[in-house]
């Protein structure tokens, strides 16, 4: 095996590149044949350009009818007919046979009828909708769940979000963060008479209320908020314990509505009701500014004021299986609940680490801010709409996850965005679109022996679902991407709860020939057939062709090679192999130590023995390629230079010295796990995919230039992240784990031709 060129690498690497940017490039170029459009109307078009003028609605859609012709009809004779009732031009020229015509009385889908009954037109259609897909590329952004809940994502293709939106947090302060950049405005603080412009959040409250309001989107950082664009006003009215007064928190309203807020976020209360705090909501209902607020936390009938009053929108909370949380206020007042348990948002910035945090939080206060969120979609898409009106689309947009009707815990239930904005648009409520969770993850292992071989697979699957089943497919190359690839394995009832599903079954009937390897991968449906991402694992049978290989039954087998690697282990299966190649060996004492870290000798050695290269054995006057790695026979030099020589390690940069441009290697120092995926990476070679076009890393934590060369060890699942959203990728490898990324390697590439 060979190292993957550097030509290559860079070409492959700039399409990785370019794919990742794809989104932008096509909005920006949109931009431009828009304007080169506008720009570019030839001389004696006036006419039809201000027929298509005319002919485009308010949200900027054609309203012209598309069609077709059918072939060996005369196109000049049909396109005079066409001609008669419409200005008709090619749609980006001829060659496609595709032409757009633009009516000249009555709408496009009457045009459009009209055509299909011409001589000559094979098809005629009116316009028809398509959108971007609006999954953010927020790392985090698939640990919050309420987003999906919430169908927050589809709510985006209708209605984004708005910078002509303001919501007010009454509240502790906001920020600093990153992920509310330019989002905030400046505000007011009640507390501290002596500095009134600074709203700074000593508290922590206040910023993840408007994190979940509106963290920026798409900016590849933490979290995405409900509402893009949208501005924060913060208001100060509680301390650094998060205490105030009514009298504060009214103030706070009062200035907010006159500084053109167009939502006032509420979450803080008391048990008494206060002149004060109803006479500051009256006020902002009645300059047209809707009010949220929190229903409290206190287990009991009861809700807290102001959110009792009429003039506001109370919240309760629910968890993420649409329950209603045990400690939600209940009570008559209640209008409509939104999910409020373990709510992923910015916490504080740390100013000495110099980066972002980002936090867990609970609470009917948080289950406001995911409502005011909803309600700022609401007047983005529509600023005229009066507090009564943005009430009344929330509540008969909600999904009923309570007794049915209203009740006291959740009101008219869980709101949904989505559902809101689309009865906003004259339309009905939608269905239900939200994908439920992926997998928690999928192992297999293979139990052989001399009478037969049994294949075990596992799925594990999260308490926080909706799913009611769970779909396992089996394909042979890569893993399957969707429900309809590769071949059923079986469809196992999966209701909500934490579980392991288990199968052990007939290799030959899972799809196995001897020597293969074949990859499983589990898709979560919902009871209305919404699908979760892929999640998938790969299991290698022993026999066949590579019988003699190194990763043969006896190597793969239940034995434990060393006594504190048994067969459980979640290692063991790598170790053992590696163990039988002779790539890895254990200590005196009979122990592998899987827990210890691996210096960057150590794990160069390892590639070098795992892909069968010949160590480099010293030749008379050789010269080392790091100063720190001098020649000498055997370890390290012999393996290091062979790694260096196939261009899978580099130095240690900013090593050199003056008359010695060398690098330092730094032979005994721990490796870290991105420098393991970067070296496998490149021994992989072209043998490894990237990724598919559009499909991002998700790891927060990774750098654009390693994520890049990372990028097809992951698409393989030689290396995964330490959590969903995190590489960790300085943190220092250790035996166990390098082993596995390492066998991981050798099964992807023996599966390649």
């Amino acid at each position: 095996m060979t190292a993957r060129s550097s030509n290559t690498r860079v070409g492959q690497e700039q399409a990785w590149r370019a794919r990742r940017g794809h989104q932008r490039t096509v909005a920006a170029a949109a931009l431009l044949i828009g304007l080169v459009v506008v720009l570019t109307v030839p001389p004696g078009a006036e006419a039809r350009a201000q027929t298509q003028a005319e002919a485009y609605g308010a949200g900027g859609a054609a309203q012209a009818a598309s069609f077709g012709l059918r072939p060996g009809w005369d196109a000049d004779a049909v396109l005079a007919a066409v001609g008669a009732v419409a200005e008709v031009e090619p749609l980006m020229g001829a060659s496609a046979g595709v032409y757009r015509a633009w009516p000249r009385a009555g709408g496009p889908a009457a045009l459009a009828t009209r055509l299909r009954s011409l001589d000559g037109v094979a098809w005629a259609e009116a316009p028809r909708p398509v959108s971007a897909y609006a999954a953010p590329n927020d790392p985090q952004f698939w640990d919050q769940y309420h987003l999906l809940r919430l169908q927050v994502a589809r709510a985006w293709e209708t209605s984004p979000g708005s910078a002509a939106v303001t919501v007010a947090v009454v509240d502790s302060g906001v920020g600093p963060h990153p992920d509310l950049e330019g989002r905030l405005l400046p505000g007011l603080n009640l507390i501290h008479a002596s500095t009134p412009n600074d709203t700074g959040d000593l508290n922590g409250h206040g910023t993840a209320l408007a994190g979940i309001i509106a963290a920026n989107v798409h900016n590849r950082t933490g979290v995405a908020g409900i509402a893009q664009r949208v501005r924060i006003l913060p208001v100060v009215v509680l301390d650094e314990s998060g205490v105030g007064n009514d009298q504060d928190a009214a103030a706070g309203i009062i200035w907010a509505v006159d500084q053109g807020a167009s939502i006032v976020n509420v979450s803080l209360g008391g048990q008494w009701p206060s002149g004060a705090l109803q006479a500051a909501v009256r006020y902002a209902r009645d300059q047209g500014v809707v009010v949220v607020a929190a229903a409290g936390n206190d287990s009991q009938p009861g809700v807290r004021y102001p959110a009792a009053f009429p003039e506001v929108i109370a919240v309760g909370a629910t968890d993420a299986g649409d329950e209603p949380l045990a400690y939600s206020n209940s009570g008559p007042e209640i209008d409509v609940a939104a999910p409020g348990s373990s709510i992923r948002t910015t916490g504080f910035f740390d100013t000495a680490l110099h980066e972002p945090t980002y936090r867990l939080v609970s609470g009917t206060s948080f289950s406001s801010a995911a409502v005011a969120g909803v309600a700022a979609l609401l007047l983005s898409r529509n600023s005229s709409l009066t507090p009564a009106r943005v009430e009344q689309l929330l509540e008969d947009g909600c999904r009923d996850v309570g007794p049915a009707g209203w009740d006291p815990q959740t009101g008219a239930g869980r709101i949904d965005a989505a559902s809101s904005l689309a009865l906003l648009e004259g339309g009905s409520s939608v269905g239900d679109v939200t994908a439920p969770r992926s997998p928690d993850g999928v192992t297999t292992f293979v139990a052989d022996n001399d009478e037969s071989a049994r294949v075990s697979l596992t799925v594990s699957l999260h308490a926080d679902d909706d799913r009611a089943q769970v779909e396992v497919r089996r394909t042979a190359g890569r893993p399957a991407r969707s429900t309809g690839e590769g071949g059923l394995v079986a469809v196992l009832d999966a209701p909500p709860g934490d579980q392991e599903l288990h199968m052990t079954d007939d290799p030959v009937a899972l799809g196995f020939t001897p020597g293969s390897v074949v990859y499983f991968t589990a898709f979560a449906l919902d009871g209305v057939g919404n699908v979760s991402n892929p999640v998938w694992a790969y299991a290698y049978l022993p026999g066949g062709e590579v019988e003699a290989s190194p990763m043969s039954s006896e190597v793969v087998s239940a034995a434990s090679t060393f006594r504190d690697v048994e067969s459980g282990h979640p290692f063991a299966k790598a170790i053992q192999a590696l163990a039988a190649q002779g790539v890895v060996e254990g200590f005196s004492d009979g122990t592998f130590r899987p827990d210890a870290t691996v210096t960057r000798a150590q794990i160069t050695k390892m590639v070098v023995l795992a892909l069968g290269w010949a160590p480099v054995e010293p030749a008379p006057g050789a010269r080392a390629t790091f100063r720190d790695v001098p020649v000498a026979p055997g370890y390290p030099y012999a393996h290091v230079e062979a790694a260096a020589v196939a261009g899978v390690v580099n130095g240690l940069s900013g090593t050199q010295v003056p008359g010695d441009a060398r690098l330092l290697f730094g032979p005994y120092q721990p490796v870290s796990r991105v420098q393991v995926a970067r070296m496998l990476s490149r021994a992989g070679g072209e043998k490894l995919d990237l990724p598919p076009a559009g499909i991002v890393l998700p790891f927060y934590d990774l750098a654009d230039d390693a994520g890049e060369e990372v990028a097809p060890v992951w698409e393989m699942g030689v290396v995964r992240g330490r959590s969903a959203t995190g590489f960790a990728p300085w943190s220092s490898a250790t035996r166990g784990q390098v082993a596995e990324m390492l066998f991981r390697l050798e099964t992807v590439l023996a599966s390649r031709p």
